[in-house]
């Protein structure tokens, strides 16, 4: 969607989504060794 409005738009965003993405592997992987099982 933001690529289309505008390239820098689309090539800004791509830190976060790098970060969203490790961040929510290093979430899931805490709650997998903190779940007791």
């Amino acid at each position: 969607a933001f690529f289309r409005r505008s390239k820098p738009a689309g090539w800004l965003l791509m830190p976060y989504l790098v970060w969203v993405t490790f961040a929510s592997v290093l979430n899931f992987t805490i709650w997998r060794l903190n779940s007791g099982g």
